[in-house]
């Protein structure tokens, strides 16, 4: 039996002791920010982050990315690599925060870095990226609506962000 169906036998099947395990394992800390996100996976999170609804507009946004859901380009799927953040890509996908439902509510925020990072669940950005965030924050403090769309473009842009 494997060290994992171990842990939740003697847990008596609960679900909680297994996740933690899971959680704790070293081998899950180095699957994280590991590969890129897929498309599907990048534009459902985006638009999330968004506050966009809209599944006309992810589906085509999925495929002009890459990766039409239900059309996979062979029986084994899509390949995996690093194909998925070209910059072209990355300029495309920034290019969605201007248009973002949440701009107001960044815009209006006591402190929109923060309300960026937790707005795109990135709960520990890295020094590079806050650094970033901050300095862009600082040098567009006079234009709100630009600063919100720019740490949203920065956000989903970002290596917390783009990397699963």
């Amino acid at each position: 039996m494997g060290e994992l169906a171990a842990v939740f036998m003697r847990a008596g099947l609960e679900i909680r002791p297994l996740v933690e395990a899971i959680l704790r394992d070293p081998s899950f800390a180095a699957a994280v920010y590991a590969r890129p996100r897929y498309p599907v996976e990048w534009v459902t999170a985006a638009f999330a982050v968004f506050g966009i609804d809209d599944v006309v507009k992810a589906f085509e946004l999925m495929t002009a990315l890459g990766q039409a859901p239900f059309y996979p380009p062979n029986v084994a799927g899509w390949p995996p690599g690093n194909r998925w953040i070209t910059p072209g890509a990355v300029v495309a996908r920034a290019g969605l925060a201007v248009e973002a439902p949440v701009l107001e509510e960044i815009a209006g925020a006591h402190d929109p870095v923060t309300a960026v990072f937790r707005r795109a669940s990135i709960y520990d950005p890295t020094p590079r990226t806050h650094t970033a965030a901050t300095d862009l924050a600082f040098e567009l403090r006079r234009e709100p609506q630009r600063a919100a769309a720019a740490l949203l473009a920065l956000a989903i842009t970002a290596p917390e962000f783009t990397l699963a």
